[in-house]
């Protein structure tokens, strides 16, 4: 396991320029979602408005909320990792890149649009410091540090074919390369978010809890 987390270090500070712009990116557009709120920017807080309604009444959200309510808190924490790992990391940030250049086009946006909506959404929990805004703070770097990374394995697929160079082999190999690196990516990727997942949920429980 040791060796694996070590592999999984090296390919991080190989792809470290990709993490870089993927992590500005979403810095860039979570303090633009931040300030259209700050603005009161009609269409930011529309935008708001329709994401709280569908995370409420949207199943895979409604149904963590749920499980919450009833008090299973590890009911609530497996679905919530399996839904980031799956939808929020794999299907959104790193399948995309089996796409050459356009894969990489494609994880970019989501990216940005993720970063925009997580700053339009936590205006307010931020503008209060109190327990919610400690949850919440955790949950971003826990979450958002996994996306980062397996969007930049997504990313480095994407464009492996088209600079195979990077690899010193050929555009087949460097692709085949590139996929056992964003395997050993998810090693970490998957950690994050199972810590992610129990910081976020046993959060929400609590700030319920004391409120």
């Amino acid at each position: 396991m040791n060796d694996l987390f070590k592999e999984a270090i090296k390919v991080l500070l190989k792809i470290k320029k990709i993490i870089f712009f993927i992590a500005i990116l979403y810095v860039l557009s979570f303090f633009i979602g931040f300030l259209l709120i700050a603005i009161e920017n009609p269409f930011a807080i529309q935008f708001k408005n329709f994401i709280i309604e569908f995370i409420s009444t949207y199943q895979p959200f409604s149904y963590v909320l749920e499980a919450l309510k009833s008090g299973n808190i590890l009911q609530a924490i497996i679905f919530t990792f399996l839904y980031n790992l799956i939808s929020g990391a794999f299907l959104s940030t790193t399948l995309p890149g089996l796409l050459p250049f356009i894969g990489a086009i494609f994880i970019s946006l989501v990216t940005f649009l993720r970063g925009l909506m997580i700053g339009i959404t936590y205006y307010e929990i931020f503008e209060n410091f109190n327990l919610l805004t400690i949850v919440a703070l955790g949950t971003l770097f826990l979450e958002l540090s996994a996306y980062v990374f397996s969007a930049s394995a997504g990313i480095n697929i994407s464009l492996s074919i088209i600079f195979p160079e990077k690899y010193s082999i050929n555009k087949f190999e460097a692709f085949k390369k590139s996929i056992k690196d964003a395997l050993k990516i998810y090693l970490i990727v998957i950690i994050l978010l199972i810590f992610g997942a129990m910081w976020e949920m046993i959060g929400i429980f609590l700030v319920a809890f004391f409120k």
